[in-house]
């Protein structure tokens, strides 16, 4: 079976049949580790994480077919591949951010990575634990806030005895939203059911013990804890804190865990639902060799602190 990489260029859609030299060119310069340095460090890592999230644009936009009749992707495959795509966005801010010359941006890189590695991780569990269940409870579970909103704006308009402008434009929004999650009768978002914890899903994965380092710690820096308060945007003076405007200067640590996680997603992903294709190894044997660099540059990063 042929395998398809689907390209937006200035709005048009292109077809290209994906090569591994397709693959070079697209994913730019290799990055050479091998002359690793203490000062270069940080710059490897980031290229390392271009390179990453190049791969994942072109992982998210693989097509079995370029037939114009079959190139939607049926929904639990499509949820997938929407992860793929909100991890490369996050990304590319993190890319973003460690350029910005005005200042440093650890702690909101810190937060982004946050989301990153959730999305990586939900990922890679629809890819290689998942049941019909948890795909059709995922897609339920999120709706919550949407039916809330939706019964306010209804109680409003009772309240009132019209419909607003705003109203009728966040309703046709809600309502589509309930249409394309497959919902025709709303009296089925009357129980709306929770989506598994962080821990039991990183429990079926055999990662529970990175609950901490994954889930709980880097939620203070989403959520503005007393912690994150404390370590980040306060200074401890005499017998009090003065603000701290100060930012965390970015370094290859916060890069490289994130790095590997998003290529094993990228990998299940792929392990999911290509490995039918033939030739499809060279992604997989890119993403093992990307591993294998940015664990050179985050073990030689540990080793020199």
């Amino acid at each position: 079976m042929m395998h398809f990489l689907r390209l937006i260029i200035t709005n048009k859609r292109m077809y290209a049949k994906i090569t591994e030299e397709l693959l070079s060119e697209l994913t730019g310069n290799y990055t050479d580790v091998s002359s690793i340095k203490k000062e270069n460090c940080t710059e490897l890592a980031f290229y390392l994480f271009r390179e990453t999230a190049i791969l994942v644009i072109l992982v998210s936009s693989i097509l079995k077919s370029i037939d114009d009749d079959n190139k939607a992707l049926p929904r639990n495959q499509a949820i997938c591949a929407g992860l793929l795509v909100r991890i490369m966005k996050f990304m590319g801010a993190v890319l973003s951010l460690m350029i910005d010359r005005v200042r440093d941006h650890g702690e909101v890189i810190m937060a982004t990575n946050r989301c990153i590695i959730e999305s990586s991780i939900n990922l890679k569990f629809f890819c290689d634990k998942a049941s019909e269940q948890d795909f059709d409870l995922f897609v339920k579970s999120g709706l919550g806030p949407d039916k809330e909103l939706f019964d306010n704006i209804q109680e409003n308009i009772s309240n009132r005895g019209h419909e607003l402008p705003i109203e009728t434009r966040m309703l046709r929004s809600i309502n589509n939203l309930f249409r394309i999650s497959g919902i025709s009768d709303l009296t089925e978002l009357d129980n709306i059911p929770r989506w598994k914890s962080y821990k039991a899903i990183l429990r079926e994965l055999d990662l529970e013990s990175a609950y901490a380092s994954l889930q709980r710690i880097p939620s203070h820096l989403v959520h503005g804890t007393w912690p994150d308060l404390a370590m980040h945007h306060l200074e401890v003076i005499d017998d009090g804190f003065e603000p701290n405007l100060d930012s965390i200067t970015p370094d290859s640590r916060l890069l490289c865990p994130t790095i590997n996680l998003v290529l094993l997603s990228v990998k299940a992903y792929i392990e999911k639902y290509f490995s039918d294709v033939d030739g499809i190894a060279f992604i997989t044997d890119k993403a093992d060799d990307l591993i294998v660099r940015n664990n050179t540059v985050d073990q030689f990063h540990e080793s020199s602190l």
